[in-house]
């Protein structure tokens, strides 16, 4: 709960930033596992392209015993590819932690690459999206510590995102047979 109340403060010092923001979501991602209690996570992103090719974010994520804040720049060198690099704090003895990302988008596919370094050791998610319709998704999505598998996402409307993976190979420290699910409100 402190950790949250935390993420709020934080939040609410930004709100200048945050109202005049481009893109803002708020994501909960919860991990189910036959035998195990589910675990969920808090997610919030905010940025802004101050001009064609520069930009800034911010993004938080909380969960039961661990949090972490990055901020940073972002590079539009053309309409598809996005490159960010940032620095923040994470709960850790040794807090300071970095962030790299691309994002690639040609028509109707994606592909996501992020990977972080600080106190708690390296992290990374990749992550693959085909727009089947205006709505529906499939792709794949690995993550470190928790696994590779098969990714569809549902987007009833423009304010709201429903996704799920299945992962079927295991990649850490989670035991196989978990799914997890998102639920992302962008604002």
């Amino acid at each position: 709960m402190r950790r949250f109340t935390v993420l709020l403060a934080i939040l609410f010092m930004l709100l200048p930033f945050n109202l005049n923001a481009q893109n803002v979501w708020v994501e909960s991602q919860n991990m189910v596992s036959s035998g195990v209690a589910p675990a969920t996570q808090m997610n919030v992103s905010i940025s802004k392209n101050y001009s064609e090719h520069f930009g800034v974010f911010l993004w938080s994520i909380v969960s039961e015993g661990w949090s972490e804040s990055i901020v940073g720049g972002v590079w539009l060198p053309s309409s598809h590819y996005e490159f960010s690099l940032g620095a923040g704090l994470e709960s850790n003895d040794n807090p300071a932690r970095a962030l790299g990302s691309v994002f690639v988008s040609y028509g109707k596919s994606s592909l996501y690459v992020a990977g972080e370094q600080g106190g708690s050791g390296h992290w990374f998610v990749a992550q693959g999206n085909y727009k089947l319709s205006g709505r529906i998704g499939v792709g794949f999505r690995g993550q470190h510590n928790v696994g590779l598998g098969p990714r569809v996402e549902f987007n009833p409307t423009r304010h709201f995102k429903l996704w799920a993976v299945p992962y079927t190979l295991g990649l850490g420290l989670v035991p196989d047979g978990k799914t997890v699910f998102g639920l992302r409100f962008i604002l």
